[in-house]
């Protein structure tokens, strides 16, 4: 009898563990593996993309530089070189010069030297009337 129980008891239909919920539990189990997976990746491809834009950016500056390099090396690489006209002429030749180098000439701003600016319309010195009797509103804008 002893026997017959124990065959009996292995042809039965046995009660799971989670009472019935095993198969729940295994999809419920790879569906979370699923979802794991996915945000290790997502995270994977946020971290890529985040390291290509660092590395664009100092390809950028590291371009930029190079231009900048290259700007100067052109710049210094240019040589002064005057009209024929300014050969014959000093005084066109020294402004062609002041140009090239981006030197201000003597009419752009550089101090108030010899009265410029102070706007009276008049020359010191010599008979001391006005010279100039124009207004100082009118005077020409620098």
């Amino acid at each position: 009898s002893r026997e017959s129980t124990a065959k009996l008891w292995l042809r039965s239909p046995k009660m799971e563990q989670n009472g019935g919920l095993e198969g729940y539990v295994k999809v419920r189990r790879a569906e979370n593996e699923d979802r794991k997976w996915a945000r290790k990746n997502r995270q994977w491809v946020v971290k890529k993309v985040e390291a290509k834009k660092v590395e664009d950016e100092v390809a950028s500056k590291k371009q930029k530089l190079d231009d900048v390099a290259e700007a100067a090396k052109k710049a210094a690489a240019a040589k002064f070189k005057p009209t024929a006209a300014a050969l014959m002429d000093p005084k066109a030749y020294f402004s062609q010069w002041q140009q090239f180098s981006g030197a201000p000439s003597a009419g752009q701003g550089g101090g108030a030297g010899k009265g410029r600016g102070r706007g009276t319309g008049v020359v010191s010195g010599g008979s001391g009337g006005p010279v100039n009797a124009a207004p100082a509103a009118a005077a020409p804008a620098r």
